[in-house]
């Protein structure tokens, strides 16, 4: 899973939530490669929404939350429900 996240404010602001679909690509985008198929949001149909914020008990964390759905070139679709994962600023 990968995302990009380009910030128009250039600030991080705590809850920030973003939304990866066509209409956003490339400025905020979501990918996932299984291999066999690559899921993208540039594909019309796709919706993933995605949200960061920072992580209490590790000041120095930031935590990304994520769910919706991305499309294959070939209309084929994957469901991701529940992502998470943290990114440790050094």
């Amino acid at each position: 899973m990968s995302f990009t996240i380009t910030n128009a404010t250039g600030t991080w602001v705590q809850g920030s939530t973003f939304t990866a679909n066509p209409t956003n690509f490339p400025n905020i985008a979501a990918t996932y490669n299984t291999g066999a198929q690559l899921y993208s949001s540039e594909n019309t149909g796709s919706n993933v929404q995605i949200a960061m914020a920072r992580y209490a008990p590790a000041p120095n964390f930031i935590r990304i939350t994520f769910s919706g759905t991305l499309k294959a070139a070939d209309a084929s679709s994957i469901s991701i429900q529940n992502g998470v994962f943290q990114y440790d600023f050094p």
